[in-house]
């Protein structure tokens, strides 16, 4: 299903992590959870941001994941790029939430924690 994906995306929300070290964290978790190396750290969604992860990766967006929390900026940016998505049902989504979006802005996979994600890349 995922198997392919060349990057994976997740927000960093400045009003969270405001020290490096949490940063650094964070990309451990992924990459534990994911058996992969984070190659890039992005800000918050922004065409600008996909535009200029996918030239860092030289990836086109349906090789990338991206991984978020939240239905509107995480998921419906994703899909709006043409990227897979990923939702964690954590504090800001439910599942049935997820079950009654749109086509165009459901995500490829729903995940009950970040550490399901090893699964499916």
């Amino acid at each position: 299903m995922l198997k392919d994906i060349e990057g994976i995306l997740f927000d960093i929300d400045e009003t969270i992590f405001q020290d490096d070290r949490l940063i650094e964290m964070v990309k451990e978790i992924i990459e534990v959870a994911t058996g992969r190396k984070t190659k890039l750290v992005v800000g918050k969604p922004s065409c600008f941001m996909a535009e200029a992860t996918l030239d860092f990766l030289r990836a086109v967006p349906k090789s990338c994941l991206i991984v978020g929390d939240r239905i509107e900026s995480n998921i419906g940016f994703g899909r709006l790029q043409g990227m897979k998505t990923a939702l964690v049902l954590i504090c800001n989504a439910s599942n049935v939430e997820a079950d009654h979006l749109p086509q165009r802005i459901r995500p490829v996979s729903i995940l009950g924690s970040i550490a399901q994600l090893r699964r499916y890349i």
